[in-house]
């Protein structure tokens, strides 16, 4: 492991329970977003470590990391709420409520799960790349995506 790793690395060690915290002050009722979000935080560390300089003040970057990918969540889980019209993580965390998820996925075969968390999970940006994974053009993908909406809309008020 190079010396900017073993960096990366004892910086993890000491603050990664310290901004997971901060992630779930942030997001109360969506622990497993706190988590991804803190993940997310080391991930961009280790990514950025040849560019930081590690004898300033990383901790305050590690918070800046952290608010700006709770800024992106926020926003990314916005919308997934004004497309489908309820809280998205109410569907990924499928143990939270299982007679919920059950009856709400009870209409979806596994592809379409599969689709709709591969478009959700992508920016817009990577939108075309996953249209292009299911062999699909983007009208399709989103024309795709419409109708797995639609299903899950329908069962949700069912």
């Amino acid at each position: 492991m190079t010396d900017t790793g073993k960096q990366c690395a004892q910086i993890s060690e000491q603050y990664y329970d310290e901004i997971l915290r901060y992630c779930r002050t942030k997001l109360p009722d969506d622990e497993h977003g706190a988590e991804d979000c803190t993940q997310e935080v080391f991930l961009l560390l280790f990514e950025k470590r040849d560019a930081l300089d590690f004898s300033g003040n990383i901790r305050g970057w590690l918070y800046a990391a952290a608010d700006r990918i709770l800024q992106n969540y926020g926003r990314k889980q916005s919308r997934i709420r004004q497309m489908l019209g309820f809280d998205l993580t109410e569907i990924e965390d499928r143990s939270a409520e299982p007679e919920f998820t059950a009856e709400l996925f009870a209409s979806l075969c596994e592809d379409e799960l599969e689709l709709l968390k591969a478009y959700y999970g992508a920016g817009k940006g990577e939108r075309r790349t996953v249209a292009r994974k299911y062999g699909m053009t983007l009208a399709q993908l989103y024309k795709c995506v419409h109708a797995i909406r639609e299903k899950l809309r329908k069962s949700y008020k069912d």
